[in-house]
């Protein structure tokens, strides 16, 4: 018996492994504004910001620029990015923020992504806001997960699963936020986020890890009593 209680201990810790192990491990950090050059860059960190003109410079057409980003801190964290942004203009201008995360990792070969967008935009504001993967880890707009379309005026929530990405190895995942104010004091906030949902087949096994566990407790008290 207990012989029998250890292998269905073993069995569910495994199995639970497997099923969570479909998530990134560490990457490095990119926020650019206006197709420049990076304006921060972070390399081992999972955090990085931006802030104009608070600790960065200041951006023509905007009073303030605050883009506050996270990505996975850890290889069984499924969120890959995700982002804070706070934008106010101080006249008629166009701005392009783009977030770009490298040296992602999954551990299939296969893998659909999940975008979530929430936020506000005010009127005379119009945002689009997109989430693209390259499979070379290049940092490039190279396959088009999700796109909000151009938001404005209101509040806005869209949740965006992408078709079953084929990944050879490492890649990168970039959020670009195309932003165009057509007057001062307009002002867009919003958070974003990027993560990777488990296959059916690891949902499987994570469900039969799961049943290990009940039938390894089972066991156990039957055992005890």
């Amino acid at each position: 018996m207990r012989v029998f209680s250890k292998l269905v201990g073993a069995v569910a810790l495994a199995a639970c492994m497997t099923a969570t192990s479909v998530a990134p491990a560490n990457a490095s950090l990119i926020i650019n504004i206006n197709g420049g050059a990076a304006e921060v860059v972070v390399g081992t960190n999972t955090a990085a910001l931006y802030a104009s003109p608070f600790f960065h410079l200041a951006v023509p057409g905007f009073s303030s620029i605050v883009v506050s980003v996270t990505g996975a801190d850890n290889i069984l964290d499924p969120y890959l990015m995700e982002s804070s942004i706070d934008v106010n203009s101080s006249a008629a201008a166009s701005l392009l923020i783009q977030i770009t995360q490298t040296d992602l990792t999954t551990a299939g070969a296969l893998a659909i992504f999940e975008s979530i967008f929430t936020g506000q935009v005010s009127q005379g504001m119009t945002v689009t806001r997109s989430i693209w993967l390259d499979t070379g880890n290049g940092g490039g707009e190279v396959i088009l997960l999700a796109s909000t379309g151009a938001l404005s005026n209101g509040i806005h929530a869209l949740n965006i699963l992408s078709a079953q990405q084929a990944l050879g190895g490492l890649f990168s995942i970039t959020e670009r936020i195309d932003i165009s104010a057509t007057a001062s004091q307009r002002f867009l906030s919003a958070d974003d986020s990027v993560s990777t949902v488990p296959e059916p087949g690891s949902l499987a096994v994570l469900a039969l890890g799961l049943l290990s566990l009940f039938g390894f407790s089972v066991l156990r008290r039957r055992a005890e009593g």
